[in-house]
């Protein structure tokens, strides 16, 4: 995106001369924002998918296992035993790594030379 005569803003300039630049800046700034709050809202849906898919994939396995196996057991067993502390620490590893990288992806995206970008520097 290039901007006509932004290139040619000073940073010495009067403020009554560059403020359509000033205002442009902060328009792009609210953009940013914008988008930020857009990844941290993509974030959390993908990981409540994610999250949702895995339980009932895993139940749905479980349970499927169980009326495979059951001539195996001896007596069969009257309900499915989970590993709750293996899987609260595989959902809390996700939740994390998640968090990590919508927090790295936002960072990114505050460092993003506005000034360099409309000059296309």
């Amino acid at each position: 995106m290039r901007v006509p005569g932004f290139a040619l803003s000073h940073p010495l300039q009067a403020d009554h001369q560059v403020q359509g630049n000033l205002e442009l800046l902060w328009h792009l700034e609210q953009s940013l924002r914008e988008i930020a709050a857009f990844l941290w809202s993509e974030a959390a849906l993908v990981l409540a998918a994610a999250l949702a898919l895995a339980v009932g994939l895993g139940w749905l396995l479980a349970e499927m296992l169980v009326a495979m196996l059951q001539h195996v057991f001896d007596p069969p067993p009257d309900h499915l035993a989970a590993p709750w502390g293996f899987l609260a620490a595989l959902a809390a590893v996700a939740i994390v790594s998640t968090l990590a990288a919508a927090a790295l992806a936002a960072l990114g995206i505050r460092r993003l030379p506005l000034g360099a970008i409309l000059r296309e520097e």
